[in-house]
């Protein structure tokens, strides 16, 4: 049975490869673009399950690959988790309305990232 394919778009090498270490240990399978355009290419071409993107990323920020993620039909259905060390109503609602499902403040913490994943893969 395949692994569910995340894909991390985070411009912080420290930040990328602790959620990066977390998720390959649960068993999913990870990919990573450190910037938004990257990550827009690789999701059309990689089909993942889950897009987890920063808040702030260079070339395109995380609000705007929510909408392109959105907009095209082959990555519309995508689900995407933003995290952000911005957590507050603000920006949490930018988020939702470019269409995350979910919403990370950061630090990120094993327990809540893992949960948050299951939860958009699975509808619970």
């Amino acid at each position: 049975m395949p692994r569910p394919k995340v894909l991390i778009a985070e411009d912080s090498a420290t930040v990328a490869a602790m959620v990066m270490d977390i998720l390959d240990a649960a068993g999913y399978e990870v990919i990573h673009a450190a910037e938004g355009e990257s990550a827009l290419d690789m999701a059309r071409r990689e089909k993942p399950q889950v897009v987890l993107t920063d808040f702030i990323l260079p070339l395109m920020d995380g609000i705007a690959l929510c909408r392109a993620l959105r907009a095209d039909p082959a990555t519309k259905d995508v689900k995407i988790i933003m995290m952000t060390s911005l957590n507050n109503p603000k920006t949490q609602a930018a988020a939702t309305e470019a269409g995350a499902n979910a919403f990370l403040g950061k630090p990120i913490q094993r327990e809540i990232l893992l949960h948050a994943v299951n939860v958009v893969l699975l509808g619970m």
